[in-house]
């Protein structure tokens, strides 16, 4: 996980970072994902129970009695909305599509690692298939079923919503019946991308030689030394002038460093460090530098989902006790 490679901007070498903060970074997406999944579950703590056709009932029943025996915090507080309304539902399809994206978005990123021209990662055979004609070829093509769960999980909410959508504010066969049958099969596809990211990012290995020296030879330390050129007394923009076009020179005569690329003594003084310790250097900002605390308080976040997930299925646990017990109250054995 501290192996350095270089991160890409506009598909180019940008600046050293560590591949364990690149995956704490993609973590920490997921992480407002699940924010969203869990505020928008919040919305299925009511149970509509008792809501009617459509007003309600004027029998004297007992709503929170048996929204408490069926695992929810209770009743609804309004019969017609509860009826006309599936918003809790498309607002759990979008956050599992913000959670979809976000793993496509990974690994779009562990294909391009895994291709021969970088080398950056490396799948084993079991996570890899052969092609049917190229015999040479290791397709990580569970990479590219990740890739697709977008798509199913967005046009479950597409489909959702345009079936909702102008529909009267009431009872309706679209917002019960049509509407909802769109849920399982969006939740399953996000289940499926989040399983196979699970597989591929436990599965992937770095190859630390290969992240160095594409680093390396992506000059990705030239924005570090011009930063260190400014510490001089250097107006940054004559650094990032100067810098550029050491860099330039670098390139053409097929030098590997920037010190015999500029003016002779341009880099007197510079700190010359590997890469990591640039990475290590960059602990301002949110940079990899300030991996251990910032790991830290991811970790507190996801505890506390964990925690949450654990109360609503003790809650929901007592209630299938509390059910089984009223149950045999009116009907004992």
């Amino acid at each position: 996980m501290n192996c350095s490679f270089s991160s890409v901007r506009a598909f180019q070498a940008a600046m050293p970072v560590s591949y364990g903060w690149y995956l704490l970074g993609v973590a920490l997406a997921l992480g407002r994902d699940v924010d969203a999944l869990v505020a928008a579950a919040e919305g299925l703590h009511s149970c509509p129970l008792g809501a009617g056709a459509v007003a309600g009932t004027d029998l004297p029943i007992d709503p929170a009695r048996t929204a408490a025996l069926l695992g929810f915090r209770g009743p609804v507080r309004h019969a017609l909305d509860a009826v006309a309304s599936r918003d809790v539902l498309l607002r759990l399809l979008a956050a599992a599509a913000g959670l979809a994206v976000t793993l496509s978005r990974l690994a779009t990123d562990l294909q391009l690692w895994s291709t021969e021209e970088l080398g950056f990662v490396r799948f084993p055979d079991r996570l890899v298939g052969g092609s049917s004609a190229m015999p040479q070829k290791r397709n990580a093509f569970l990479l590219e079923h990740l890739k697709a769960k977008p798509g199913q999980v967005i046009g479950a909410w597409t489909a959702a919503a345009g079936t909702i959508a102008a529909t009267p504010f009431t009872n309706t066969i679209e917002v019960g019946t049509e509407a909802t049958e769109q849920v399982w099969p969006g939740l399953a596809a996000a289940e499926q991308a989040v399983l196979l990211a699970q597989v591929l990012v436990s599965g992937a290995r770095p190859v630390p030689e290969r992240m160095a020296q594409r680093a390396e030879s992506g000059f990705t330390t030239a924005t570090a030394i011009a930063n260190q050129l400014v510490q001089q007394g250097i107006p940054f923009r004559t650094a990032h002038h100067q810098v550029g076009e050491a860099v330039r020179r670098a390139v053409a005569a097929g030098a590997g460093t920037l010190a015999e690329s500029g003016p002779p003594g341009w880099l007197d003084g510079i700190e010359q460090r590997d890469l990591p310790g640039q990475v290590a250097a960059h602990g301002y900002g949110g940079g990899p530098g300030g991996f251990r605390p910032q790991h830290q308080a991811a970790r507190a976040g996801w505890v506390e989902h964990l925690r949450w997930h654990q109360q609503w299925q003790t809650e929901l646990a007592a209630a299938d006790t509390a059910l089984a017990d009223a149950v045999r109250a009116v009907m004992p054995a």
